[in-house]
């Protein structure tokens, strides 16, 4: 703003010089004198309209009143239009001047002050030194209240959305009893009466960050200019709470920079390990700034941002270090802080915050405020309102948010109206008022830029969700809070859209770290645009769990003790359902503060990359292993990490071929041909013991047939028991199983209940009847014959029939030999430590010559004859009559998952490590 206008005569050039020179020495920096090289009317500019808008907007005029200027019509016009304005006029007139209400008739009418301002006293420079007369102006300008503090005009009245800087002081308004209570609290704690950390307490869209920028920074810097040795205080550039100890070495550094002594932001980034190093760094500014026995000022502003952060990050420790370093009544350090009030419960609870700080709440504006965020800049701008138009913009104002709605009200009233030099009825009408100026300009900008009309599903209109989802965040309490997004992250079809947002003052382009970020101009944004806020409330749970895995990555990843950091993973259940519901919503994962680190904590959630993993090597490990998801995803993958994809496949839908149903809810059976051959057994002394001598071996040939390429799956067999088994009313079970099954189960026999937990594990506690009974219903559904394997048929798919002469005999479907600690790929054998079994299929790289996978580990597999005798195909007789097993399982070692190891089990046994697979003569294959 203009605090004084010096009106002068083109002749009186050099006195006019020399009063702007001596205000200017006794500390009032916003003077307007025409003439001036540096403030007054530039070349090329409008003269005449530029010397009434700085008249307009000054609150004094000077008037130098000599002969020349009573003569000249446009200096008297100035001093009519400054009463016209109720501005402030001071007379200085020269010897000559007379004072008009002393004279008589028309005698020396030319040298008498017009009749306008004979009310006004005026200071005759007869008899006067130039000293005696600058002194009395001074004077005069003081008790009227033009203080030297004034600021200058920034380059709008009204900043819109975005808080008030330092650069707006002379237009902030309505909040000078509470900047005066911050700053009376500051100088409190210089006196040792209060803590050296001042904590800002309001509510969003209260004004907190405003107050600190605007009222407080100023106020000090204006009282501490010029004072050398004897400054009060030393001011740092303010920084956010999320930009940690990054944003404090940058702050100090721009602070050392302006003291005219430059450092390099890492050497002050590598001293703020600790809080004596920071008190240090602290003196060094002082002395820097000559200011040896100030305060150094740090503002932190929106605290809350500190605590969207996990526990361990910089901004945690940010706020941690300034807590303990502005904590020592000694200390230079004080700390100004910026929260807002549904954060007190997260900073209270942050450790070392309990008796540290001052508390200070600013409670929202008070209506009556609001005329003087209206009026008060207008007037400093020399701006006219429409009669009745503050009064109406008040009472619009009822809403919790009012002050940010009105600021960004105001700032698009101004732009409508700035070459006026009038704020209208009219333009604000046309706004929308102050409720609707929002929302107005967010649709006016989507209908411009094409958006508008299209449907949901249309994919500019998910990348649009998209950007706006990632600016966006579920606060403590439940409502939706800004967050910083990297323009880099933002969908490439909405940039136009967005940009055009910024240019409207609705969202903020900025940059941290080096980087180009975005954020909300303000969170009002996120209730008065509708569309907006019917995106958040549609997908309010999908932004929670986003910020809630981001925060258990981040504690998950600090934890440094293993048997810790495991519990800390969420299981698969939660983790999938959460990840489903963001992958529903639009929201992206991808929009998070280290998206490599979520994605370490989450693993790979897409199904089909899941279903691709386990046949991997290491070659591609960089790309879509480790490289992506972490060491616990290192290719070839482990066997804790087979076991996750098993799992996720079954949360998110297996659709691997023969792992689940057909369409026709019959199960999906994948068949692999066995081209048959000569097959021999062994018998061993004792059944028990693998290692055991060979005693005996059978030969016999095996004709072509099709073998199920995995073991039958949990849901497979379900299917099998949802179509014949029912449970009445009096909870008694009910078989009706086919025609044709050449045994019957009792009326009271149980289904049996498997041990694996997910539809595409193999169906584990099944026994021999269980299996047979399951072959002959699926056969007859099929329409050809479905049976179990005989141990010739099960050991031919495994390994082949017999080598020729001279070739060595194949041990495991993958080869002659296996290290299960140097290759776990292949199979899923007790040494994977895993206990319990894994979804079929996990295991490709152990794979039959036929194709046939888990015929090594996982379960062991029922087979057709009889344990004892290798011929007997029928049905056991008697109890003890055992059937065989082939293939080991995870409850077993390598040694039983040798190929042409047999065992047997009883046929009632249910055991949770023994399932079964199917075999036919001839199946129908789709070529």
């Amino acid at each position: 703003m203009t605090t004084l206008f010096i009106s002068h005569s083109s002749k009186d050039k050099a006195w006019a010089r020399r009063i702007h020179g001596v205000r200017s020495d006794a500390g009032y920096r916003c003077l307007f004198l025409d003439s001036h090289p540096d403030d007054g009317i530039h070349a090329g500019a409008d003269w005449e309209r530029m010397l009434y808008q700085r008249l307009r907007q000054s609150r004094g005029v000077v008037a130098l009143c000599s002969d020349a200027w009573l003569a000249s019509p446009w200096c008297v016009a100035e001093a009519m239009m400054a009463r016209e304005r109720k501005r402030r006029v001071f007379l200085l007139a020269t010897a000559d001047v007379m004072d008009g209400r002393q004279v008589k008739g028309d005698e020396g009418a030319s040298h008498t002050i017009p009749d306008f301002l004979k009310d006004k006293q005026f200071l005759s420079l007869a008899g006067l030194t130039e000293a005696e007369a600058d002194q009395q102006l001074l004077q005069g300008l003081e008790r009227e209240g033009l203080k030297k503090q004034d600021f200058k005009l920034p380059e709008r009245p009204y900043p819109g959305l975005q808080p008030f800087q330092e650069t707006d002081a002379a237009v902030f308004f309505g909040r000078d009893a509470e900047t005066d209570q911050v700053i009376d609290r500051l100088h409190r704690r210089r006196k040792g009466d209060a803590n050296g950390f001042l904590r800002v307490l309001g509510a969003s869209g209260c004004g907190k960050s405003s107050l600190a920028r605007a009222g407080v920074l100023p106020q000090l810097r204006h009282a501490s200019a010029g004072v050398g040795a004897g400054a009060s205080w030393v001011l740092v550039p303010p920084f956010f709470g999320g930009r940690g100890l990054d944003g404090l070495a940058l702050a100090l550094g721009q602070a050392f920079k302006h003291a005219g002594r430059p450092q390099p932001l890492v050497t002050l980034r590598s001293r703020l390990a600790d809080a004596g190093e920071l008190r240090l760094l602290a003196g060094e500014l002082l002395d820097v700034q000559g200011a040896p026995s100030g305060s150094i000022l740090i503002v932190l502003d929106q605290l809350e941002e500190v605590f969207a952060t996990a526990e361990g990050t910089e901004a945690r420790a940010a706020l941690a270090l300034l807590l303990e370093a502005s904590a020592d009544a000694s200390s230079p350090l004080v700390v100004l802080a910026t929260m807002r009030s549904d954060f007190l419960n997260a900073f209270q609870l942050f450790e070392g915050a309990a008796d540290r700080y001052e508390p200070i709440t600013l409670d929202p504006m008070q209506r009556e405020h609001f005329s003087a965020v209206i009026e008060g800049p207008a007037e400093r701008f020399g701006l006219d309102l429409d009669a009745g138009l503050a009064e109406r913009m008040v009472q619009d104002t009822a809403y919790s948010d009012a002050l940010p709605l009105l600021a960004f009200t105001l700032g698009k009233l101004y732009g409508r109206c700035e070459k006026e030099g009038r704020l209208t009825f009219e333009a604000y009408e046309a706004l929308g008022g102050v409720s609707g100026a929002i929302k107005r300009a967010a649709d006016t900008i989507v209908e411009r830029t094409g958006y508008k009309g299209l449907p949901p599903d249309d994919p500019r209109m998910r990348d649009l969700r998209q950007a706006f989802y990632s600016l966006a965040q579920v606060g403590v309490e439940g409502q939706f809070t800004r967050r910083i997004a990297t323009w880099a992250r933002m969908p490439a079809s909405c940039e136009a859209l967005l940009k055009r947002f910024v240019a409207e003052r609705l969202l903020v382009s900025g940059s941290a770290n080096g980087e180009p970020v975005l954020s909300v101009a303000h969170e009002a944004l996120f209730r008065v645009w509708d569309t907006l806020h019917g995106w958040l409330l549609k997908d309010r749970k999908a932004l929670s769990l986003r910020a809630q895995i981001e925060e258990a990555a981040a504690a998950w990843s600090a934890e440094p003790r293993p048997e810790i950091k495991d519990g800390l993973l969420w299981p698969e259940g939660r983790l999938l359902d959460a990840v489903g519901e963001i992958a529903r919503s639009g929201v992206s994962l991808e929009d998070v503060a280290n998206p490599a680190l979520v994605r370490a904590f989450t693993g790979p959630t897409d199904p089909d990359a899941l279903a691709e993993l386990p046949a991997l090597g290491a070659g591609p490990d960089r790309e879509r292993g480790s490289g992506r998801y972490g060491d616990a995803w290192r290719l070839p993958l482990g066997h804790e990490a087979r076991a996750s994809v098993g799992v996720r496949l079954a949360v998110l839908g297996d659709r691997r071929p023969g792992v689940g149903l057909r369409a026709d809810g019959l199960p999906d059976i994948a068949w692999c041909e066995v081209e048959g051959g000569e097959v021999t057994i062994e018998i061993r002394a004792n059944p028990d013991d693998a290692n055991s001598e060979v005693i005996k071996t059978l030969t016999r040939h095996v004709e072509p047939f099709s073998i199920a390429r995995y073991p039958v799956s949990v849901v497979q067999f379900q299917a099998f028991l949802t179509d014949c088994y029912r449970k009445g009313d009096d909870q008694r079970g009910e078989w009706r199983l086919p025609d044709g099954l050449p045994f019957n189960l009792p009326a009271d026999y149980p289904p049996p209940k498997h041990r694996a937990r997910y539809g595409n594990h193999p169906a584990d506690s099944v026994n021999w009847w269980d299996a047979m009974a399951f072959c002959h219903w699926l056969g007859v559904r099929l329409g050809f014959e479905v049976r179990l394997p005989t141990e010739f048929q099960w050991q031919c798919a495994a390994i082949g029939a017999d080598p020729r002469r001279g070739e060595p005999k194949q041990i495991y479907p993958w080869g002659v030999d296996w290290d299960p600690q140097q290759e776990p790929w292949h199979a899923n054998t007790i040494e994977s430590e895993l206990n319990r079994s894994t979804a079929v299929g996990l295991y490709p790289l152990g794979a039959s010559p036929a194709g046939a996978l888990d015929m090594a580990g996982t379960v062991w597999e029922w087979c057709l004859n009889s344990f004892e005798d290798p011929e007997d195909i029928g049905f056991p007789q008697g109890g003890q009559d055992r059937r065989v097993v082939r293939g080991g399982s995870w409850f077993g070692d390598r040694v039983g998952a040798r190929s042409a190891f047999r065992d047997g089990y009883y046929p009632v046994n249910r055991l949770g490590f023994v399932g079964f697979r199917v075999l036919c003569s001839s199946p129908i294959f789709e070529r």
